[in-house]
């Protein structure tokens, strides 16, 4: 201003700290020059304060003073054009500025805009009230969507629908919003409970995964089936080849779920729809397994020709028959035959109602052995001829000793455990059911008393050295039953395993793994031997009936307890009964040192195979005590008989036999009161040896 000599002498030095206001002033006064569009009108009362700065801009030439009246108020009014008000209208309505911005639209004319501005005010105001004024949030976000959606703002209006929770009607507008919507109109619908709808929105956006959660959802599970077939006849598809992985397990995923829907009803029929369509055999396997349906899992198996893996699931069911068929047609012959085999050695021993011993013929009985032997034709001639073998064994009933013993030997042969064991019983049954007048009585001392089997049975006689000797070979392999179940314990089977088989077979037990466990299933859960076994520990897995490796050992030991015993008392009863139908009976019994381990295994058989816990009836222990005495008795007096050449020893003894008779009366009133004929006459034979009748 000094330049331009413009600078009043008179003006006071600028001091900061003294003329700060000004500066204030001086600035907002730049802002409102600079701001101008047009021209700028500064309306001044009091020309003292303002003189200095409006003589610096008349001496510039850029103001014009004027007198206000009605004229200059008329020019001071420049009206906006349209376009300015609506330019106006968008700058507010991006600031936030939304009742502004309406006004704007307003004096525009732009019904479009102000609507536009209404909507986001409500919008606004809906989003500051939400937590406050809940009620009124949704009024103000209600008319916001009403108008979003009249002017086509649909995103908006989908936005404040879904919002409000009206998500059927969200769910149609963001259809409306193309392609980048359509997994949040899926959503919308799903929310809705329109699974259908949100089902087919999700496969027109290739979105599988949220497709068959739908369908799942409404228990759509036909729909989903389809959608997964229809998927995988465009597998050429670039996109699908991308997610080939990905979608099989999304597939898998629901497949499972639809199948558990259905078995939760017990609907397996319907499950089965969805597992057949699984991804593979082995997620078939698992999945059935882990359900324990078995019987869906075996069909669908030998559906598929894997009959292997069929008759290994007929085993985990029990079935012997079926396993035993399946394994025939996967083309293990030999084991199918086997399998035969031992079905019917079960059955003839435990079907309904039977006690065990003897074999009982059954209905198809005969039909079943033959299928074994046709199987077995294809295996070697060898395996051939033992198939041939047991099943005659097990058709063969007591007469014909001669048979017997040809059994025995065909058994010994092929070394046929089961063949050698219920010959050898069968020979004993067939000893018992002779008349003990009929024994053939030995004049001398017989060493070879194999040959002497085979001679005697050959003729269809029996005698007291036969007796023995067939004990003793029947008796020498239920021993090794006996260790077998000692192993077992220990784990040790591979000495005795061919007794383990037997024993097995014999009692109609199936030994499993389950989780590395040894379970023992029952094939005949109603065995009388399982009487034994308390029923608090026969449990169960599906239909299966199973007892644990300690309860099997006990029952099992006590069954072969009772038969030694059983078969041991009927041979004491044989001998004694024997000995006074003929008074020459102990000079006939052949003698020597050759018989005191066979009579004294008999006498430690018996004794230690009896556990107390087993005896039923009060005396029963202490008189087979006193009939294992006799029997020793009678070989000691058969012995002095063959060393002293006299019958004085045949005294002893039946002074011996007198003197317990007082213990042994009450068991001979008991075995008088049974219904068994064959037992009261055995009975009656102790007492007449017992009274002293028929001494010579």
């Amino acid at each position: 201003m000094k330049e331009q000599n413009l600078l009043d002498e008179s003006s006071p030095v600028f001091n900061m700290a003294k003329h700060n206001v000004l500066c204030s002033e001086l600035k907002q006064l730049y802002v409102a020059i600079t701001r101008t569009r047009q021209r700028l009108w500064i309306c001044e009362n009091l020309e003292e304060f303002s003189k200095p700065m409006f003589d610096y801009w008349k001496m510039k030439a850029l103001i014009q003073v004027r007198t206000l009246d009605d004229l200059i108020a008329q020019g001071m009014q420049v009206s906006s054009s349209p376009e300015e008000w609506k330019s106006r209208g968008y700058k507010l309505l991006r600031e936030g500025n939304y009742e502004m911005a309406r006004m704007c639209f307003e004096r525009a004319g732009d019904t479009y805009g102000e609507k536009v501005a209404k909507a986001a005010g409500l919008k606004a105001t809906a989003d500051r009230m939400h937590a406050s004024n809940p009620e009124e949030a949704s009024v103000a976000r209600g008319q916001a969507a009403e108008i979003f959606e009249s002017i086509g703002k649909v995103e908006l209006a989908a936005e404040c629908f879904f919002i409000l929770k009206q998500y059927k009607r969200a769910g149609q507008i963001y259809l409306q919003c193309g392609e980048s919507a359509i997994e949040r109109a899926g959503e919308c619908f799903s929310l809705a409970g329109c699974y259908k709808l949100a089902a087919e929105v999700y496969a027109t956006g290739n979105h599988f995964s949220d497709c068959l959660s739908a369908c799942l959802k409404g228990e759509l599970f036909d729909m989903g089936l389809q959608y997964i077939q229809c998927w995988k006849q465009v597998t050429g598809d670039q996109y699908m080849v991308k997610r080939s992985k990905e979608m099989a397990k999304i597939e898998q995923e629901f497949l499972e779920k639809c199948a558990l829907h259905y078995h939760k009803l017990n609907d397996n029929r319907a499950m089965m729809r969805y597992v057949r369509t699984f991804d593979s055999m082995d997620s078939i396997r698992t999945f059935l397994n882990a359900l324990e349906c078995l019987d869906e899992l075996l069909s669908l198996e030998e559906e598929s020709g894997n009959f292997m893996e069929a008759a290994k699931i007929a085993k985990l069911k029990g079935e012997l028959l079926l396993e035993a068929d399946l394994l025939g047609r996967a083309g293990d012959l030999k084991r199918a035959a086997m399998l035969i085999i031992c079905y019917v050695f079960a059955n003839s021993l435990w079907s309904s109602g039977s006690k065990g011993w003897p074999l009982k013929r059954f209905p198809q009985q005969e039909e079943l052995l033959a299928k074994a032997k046709s199987f077995a034709e294809t295996e070697s001639s060898q395996f051939y001829e033992l198939v041939c073998l047991e099943s005659e064994i097990l058709l063969h009933d007591l007469g014909n000793l001669s048979m017997m013993k040809q059994h025995l030997n065909a058994s010994q042969r092929l070394k046929s455990i089961r063949g050698e064991i219920l010959s050898a019983r069968k020979i004993l049954d067939a000893h018992f059911q002779v008349n003990s007048s009929k024994y053939v009585w030995e004049n001398e001392l017989v060493l070879d008393l194999e040959n002497l089997l085979e001679e005697r049975l050959s003729e269809d006689e029996v005698s007291i050295e036969t007796l023995m000797y067939s004990w003793i070979f029947w008796k020498a392999k239920i021993v090794h039953v006996f260790e077998y179940l000692e192993c077992l314990e220990t784990h040790d089977l591979s000495e005795y395993a061919s007794y383990g088989e037997f024993c097995l077979n014999y009692l109609g037990v199936q030994r499993h793994l389950n989780n590395l466990n040894a379970i023992y299933v029952l094939i005949s859960s109603d065995a009388e031997w399982l009487r034994e076994i308390d029923s608090r520990y026969i449990k169960r897995i599906g239909k299966l009936s199973y007892v644990d490796i300690r309860q099997f050992i006990s029952a099992s030991r006590s069954y072969w307890s009772s038969e030694l015993i059983s078969v041991g008392m009927k041979i004491v009863l044989v001998i004694l009964g024997s000995g006074k139908l003929c008074n020459e009976l102990y000079e006939k019994i052949m003698g020597g040192l050759e018989w005191n381990d066979s009579w004294n295994n008999l006498i430690k058989d018996l004794c230690r195979n009896v556990a107390s816990n087993n005896i039923k009836v009060p005396g029963e222990l202490s008189l087979k005590w006193f009939l294992q005495e006799a029997l020793v008795d009678a070989y000691s007096a058969n012995c002095e008989v063959k060393l002293r050449n006299d019958n004085s020893a045949i005294g002893e003894l039946l002074n011996k036999l007198q003197s317990r008779r007082p213990s042994m009366e009450p068991f001979l009133i008991q075995m008088f009161s049974k219904k068994d004929e064959k037992l009261k006459g055995e009975a009656s034979k102790i007492r007449i040896a017992l009274d002293g009748e028929g001494d010579g």
